[in-house]
């Protein structure tokens, strides 16, 4: 886990790109919670990539203390969650930290 001092929580807004070993999101805003781990990506199409998967969605939520993602589409504007997932790609390997 990270661990910074002091910081409990940290927000980017506007075209947010953040690439790391396990995996790259795209989102138009990412917020990440310090002591639960838990990093919420939302925007008109948020993208988690890793190797060739893919999932996107308005919403994406990565909890890496549970080993989960969750990704929502939006009702209002009928945008659907989509990914795609390749059989020799580790999906798990996005959830470590």
């Amino acid at each position: 886990p990270m661990a910074v001092e002091g910081i409990k929580s940290f927000a980017a807004i506007g075209n947010v790109v953040i690439k790391s070993p396990d995996y790259n999101v795209n989102a138009e805003r990412a917020e990440y919670n310090v002591k639960t781990e838990v990093a919420t990506f939302t925007g008109k199409e948020v993208r988690v990539e890793q190797d060739k998967n893919l999932i996107t969605g308005t919403k994406i939520t990565i909890d890496r203390a549970q080993g989960r993602i969750n990704a929502e589409g939006s009702p209002e504007d009928k945008t659907r969650v989509k990914a795609v997932f390749y059989t020799d790609g580790d999906v798990d390997s996005m959830l470590k930290p």
